[in-house]
């Protein structure tokens, strides 16, 4: 059985949730340890044209998404409890070139070794991404989106512990722990370096251009095979991407309306076409 102290935080914990998600403010502008690994030109972006991203990000779905993960991290801190580990820490904040952050847990095993576990809640077709095939090899840790990968690798820098992600399938219920390698993420920390070195000293959008640039639109398939098509890359805000990219509205091959990149929009209004073979 869970103890009542675990009980206890836990209620707590699942209030702070309701009310982050359906009573406070969302948090805006400066930098996040959370968000270092977003693609450059969307930190950037907010930074100097925040009037680009006019329409809230948080719909009413995310903000499901965002409490059920929120439930899912009340309900682990009673497991826990129930299985002999200590919660050491919740939501401890650490700080990376100033930058700050928040973790989920920082545990203690009944053998008394710890470790950081970061939780994430996803849709079921994320989860089969994030996890193992069907022959139980872990996917590629490039199958783990960036900001997942320098988040954990920041954090495990600072605290210098052994690091896991919990992926939740919010579909199933099903849960999967994977270890987090640091060997595999490091060049994610030379990153996270040069974003928030730049970051202070970049005075205008147009600079970002010296130093960073977009990321490569992605290749369209249909039916095992490219068509020849490129579009906004799945990271990129869709309210970021005419800003960055020339972009045309177009019916795919099941008839539905995609946007299509067919160049780089550069700071001076030019456009430079795809260079793509």
């Amino acid at each position: 059985m869970p103890s009542s102290d675990a009980l206890a935080t836990a209620a707590e914990m699942y209030r702070q949730g309701l009310i982050k998600q359906y009573a406070s403010a969302p948090q805006k502008g400066g930098l996040r340890l959370s968000g270092l690994g977003k693609p450059a030109l969307d930190i950037f972006a907010r930074k100097f044209h925040p009037e680009w991203f006019t329409t809230d990000w948080q719909t009413e779905r995310l903000t499901q998404l965002f409490h059920v993960g929120d439930t899912f991290e009340a309900d682990m801190y009673v497991h826990l409890d129930r299985f002999g580990y200590e919660v050491e820490e919740t939501q401890q904040v650490v700080s990376f070139g100033g930058v700050t952050g928040h973790t989920d847990f920082i545990i203690r095993t009944p053998a008394g070794e710890r470790f950081l576990l970061e939780l994430k809640t996803c849709a079921g077709h994320k989860f089969t991404q994030y996890t193992e095939d069907s022959k139980g090899v872990l996917k590629n840790i490039e199958c783990i989106p960036k900001t997942y990968r320098t988040q954990l690798a920041l954090y495990q820098q600072c605290l210098g512990i052994d690091s896991y992600w919990c992926f939740y399938n919010k579909d199933t219920s099903d849960i999967f722990f994977r270890p987090f390698i640091p060997s595999e993420n490091a060049h994610l920390i030379r990153r996270a370096e040069l974003i928030i070195s730049e970051y202070a000293r970049i005075t205008e959008w147009d600079e970002v251009f010296n130093v960073f640039c977009a990321p490569p639109p992605e290749g369209e398939k249909y039916k095992n095979a490219m068509t020849g098509n490129f579009k906004v890359p799945q990271d990129i805000d869709k309210q970021l991407a005419p800003h960055i990219y020339e972009v045309i509205e177009s019916k795919n091959n099941y008839g539905k309306m995609t946007s299509y990149v067919t160049g780089y929009r550069m700071p001076d209004g030019s456009v430079e076409t795809l260079d793509i073979p």
